[in-house]
């Protein structure tokens, strides 16, 4: 959890810390609430945590909603490439107000570019690739 809210900063994903719990999500479908806050203090959204698929090294795809989302889906895969890999993030999303769209969609490119440019420094090689 450590990583995923280093890459998150300024927001916290308050989730469970054993990883074993997100398998457990993936191999029966379950949900699990969340609390998404900035800084660790101010609560923004509560989230219900589904993970469809999880394949260590590879990737996974989170399907979930929220009180502000009333479907979430995210895919990233890891593709190995010489000297590194390619990591990409596809995230769909609808709002439950529909004008929330355009108003929340550049956050969210802003979070992913973050969380590529954490995950590049701690990772990475000499060249990057956001989504």
């Amino acid at each position: 959890m450590a990583g995923i809210n280093a890459e998150l900063w300024p927001l916290r994903m308050h989730l469970p810390q054993d990883p074993e719990v997100l398998l457990h999500l993936a191999e029966t479908h379950a949900t699990r609430g969340l609390l998404i806050t900035l800084l660790g203090v101010v609560p923004l959204d509560w989230h219900w945590l589904g993970i469809e698929q999880i394949e260590p090294g590879r990737g996974f795809h989170e399907v979930s909603s929220s009180l502000s989302m009333r479907r979430w889906s995210h895919i990233r895969t890891i593709e190995p490439t010489t000297g590194g890999c390619l990591l990409r993030d596809r995230v769909e999303f609808t709002p439950r107000l529909a004008f929330l769209g355009p108003l929340v969609a550049p956050l969210y490119r802003a979070i992913f570019r973050r969380r590529h440019r954490v995950l590049h420094q701690r990772f990475g090689s000499s060249s990057t690739s956001a989504a």
